[in-house]
């Protein structure tokens, strides 16, 4: 029979078929869960002083011993909060999003243990199915969204493979949705010439407002939106007609609670770029240079001295500017100039196509100037009226085959019998 009394409030006793005393009792463990423990011994005193030894071992830990074992949600959590502490700030939340609402809704409850790539796949082929309200059409998630929300846990499930956490499931046998590989989208020639003319202020019935001034500095120099956030006053070095790019990046971070639930988000100014190859100095150039001198003559407008550690933009409410915050000052731009509102990140695409097509320049120096460790083919476009040029280039040397010209003379007097298409070459 199970008591609780005096001294022993709190603890529940009875015999169990053994002939040993159970003890039990609810305690909060370190991830905010109570749950209740138990234990045994011979005595009473024994099982209780057994089941402390083991809720301070638990604390001691950090953690909850699971000795069944971790579930899909559980370990996946744990994964996220405990191993993957240097996840930047978008990622994380990407992360916990696709975990939050279309991993665990299938598989959250599932132990890792008894995981089998059959339950993934059906989780993938739900998600597939699942439709989303995007600008007031319902459709289904594309093949390459899928394929990234199921990216997180291939990870963290190979993670607990390594760790001998669960026995090993060929994760390479599921049927993940195909998806074609290309590169972004961007402008065409006449959408780029606006732009290019609004930032030299050539367009008489919408003059250029310094509040683009950051969008003006990435279609200029290819930078990456964190790294344009994250430039201080002290980057830009108006006598040596040069800056640096990549030294600051600014990123918004989740901030998450104890259990790991988000509860909030952070800007974090990082000392470092996206990769060891990002930190690097660029020309200034006039444009660049008269851009840098209105924006801080507006600070001095305003009765402000800009520091040297100070941001060179700051958005309305006094932030500085992240990647979203970007993405929405280009989507603003691109509605008043009347042209596609592709993203912010594809300015970088076109700086690096024009660099190539219109100015020839080799592949080391756009290596340099786009802080890449190497070269990325992706970020390159082509389109027929390039094709045709760098064609055109290639056949000047044949322009002066004889033979050729003679020939085609030949053909002007001659009946050209077309192939005869329902015979069989090479049966």
């Amino acid at each position: 029979m199970a008591r609780k009394s005096g001294k022993n409030k709190g603890y529940s006793y009875r015999d169990t078929s053994s002939g040993k005393r159970e003890c039990r009792a609810y305690r909060k463990f370190p991830n905010g869960e109570v749950k209740q423990m138990s234990a045994t011994g011979k005595t009473d005193a024994e099982a209780r002083d057994n089941l402390n030894s083991k809720y301070a071992e638990i604390c001691k830990q950090g953690k909850q011993i699971k000795p069944k074992g971790y579930t899909v949600k559980t370990w996946c959590e744990y994964w996220l909060k405990e191993i993957k502490v240097n996840l930047k700030g978008n990622t994380k939340d990407s992360y916990y999003f696709s975990f939050k609402n279309y991993i665990f809704p299938f598989l959250g409850k599932l132990k890792i243990k008894d995981l089998t790539v059959d339950q993934i796949q059906k989780a993938v082929n739900k998600v597939k199915e699942t439709k989303i309200i995007k600008n007031g059409i319902e459709q289904q998630l594309k093949g390459k969204t899928i394929k990234e929300i199921f990216a997180p846990l291939k990870q963290a499930l190979k993670y607990a493979m390594a760790d001998n956490k669960m026995p090993h499931i060929s994760l390479e046998l599921l049927d993940m949705p195909k998806v074609k590989k290309g590169t972004r989208e961007i402008r065409n020639e006449a959408e780029q010439q606006v732009v290019a003319d609004y930032f030299c202020n050539r367009i008489p019935d919408k003059p250029f407002e310094l509040y683009y001034a950051p969008i003006a500095v990435m279609d200029a120099r290819g930078l990456r939106p964190e790294e344009v956030g994250g430039l201080f006053w002290e980057d830009i070095d108006f006598e040596d007609d040069s800056f640096w790019a990549g030294r600051h990046t600014v990123v918004k971070n989740g901030v998450y609670d104890e259990n790991g639930k988000k509860i909030g988000d952070i800007l974090v100014v990082e000392d470092s770029g996206k990769t060891p190859h990002a930190e690097r100095k660029l020309p200034l150039g006039t444009f660049l240079s008269n851009i840098f001198k209105k924006k801080y003559q507006e600070y001095l407008d305003k009765g402000i001295t800009p520091k040297p550690t100070d941001f060179v933009f700051y958005t309305k409410a006094g932030n500085p500017f992240y990647e979203e915050s970007l993405r929405k000052m280009y989507k603003s731009l691109a509605k008043k100039l009347g042209i596609s509102e592709i993203g912010c990140y594809s300015l970088r695409h076109e700086h690096c196509t024009y660099l190539a097509q219109e100015t020839d320049t080799d592949q080391e120096t756009i290596k340099q100037l786009e802080g890449w460790a190497q070269i990325i083919p992706t970020y390159f476009h082509s389109d027929n009226k390039h094709k045709r040029k760098a064609t055109s280039e290639i056949d000047k040397q044949y322009e002066n085959a004889d033979q050729l010209n003679d020939y085609d003379e030949h053909l002007k007097n001659e009946k050209i019998i077309p192939f005869p298409i329902d015979k069989v070459v090479n049966e």
